[in-house]
């Protein structure tokens, strides 16, 4: 037997409608804290991935903030370097200089090669090479 519960404009409410609508604005706030923290993960991922400003022109030299610091932020793997982030994790190929990024732990998915700036302000071939690799970028 059903229970029912009255409203307050007189119509009548089976339980189980309270129940559903409970379980769905649980669903509901749970899928947007998620996806806040997501977002909030992306933001912070996009905004250390590179922390220098400036400098975009050659010979680059005009820029502010810190290279990044391989020894210290990034870990060798057998291609390259791997940089974790909270969302977004970067790997650089020593070999290629090939940057790609994982979502996720999900797949790894190439993005481009290292730009010339990059190359000339956070100079990755010289930690490639600390690392036992020989770049060809």
């Amino acid at each position: 037997m059903e229970r029912e519960r009255t409203v307050d404009d007189g119509r009548v409410r089976p339980h189980r409608e309270m129940i559903q609508r409970v379980v769905l604005y649980t669903f509901a706030v749970v899928g947007l804290l998620f996806t806040l923290g997501i977002a909030l993960g992306l933001a912070v991922d996009y905004a250390t991935f590179d922390p220098t400003s400036g400098g975009y022109e050659p010979p680059y030299d005009d820029f502010s903030g810190e290279p990044i610091d391989w020894e210290s932020e990034a870990y060798t793997t057998k291609t390259g370097m791997f940089k974790p982030g909270y969302v977004v994790d970067i790997h650089l190929d020593c070999t290629t200089g090939m940057l790609s990024f994982e979502l996720l732990n999900g797949p790894i998915v190439n993005f481009r090669p290292v730009s010339d700036r990059a190359i000339a302000i956070h100079d990755p071939r010289d930690a490639c090479r600390n690392r036992g690799f020989y770049p060809e970028f």
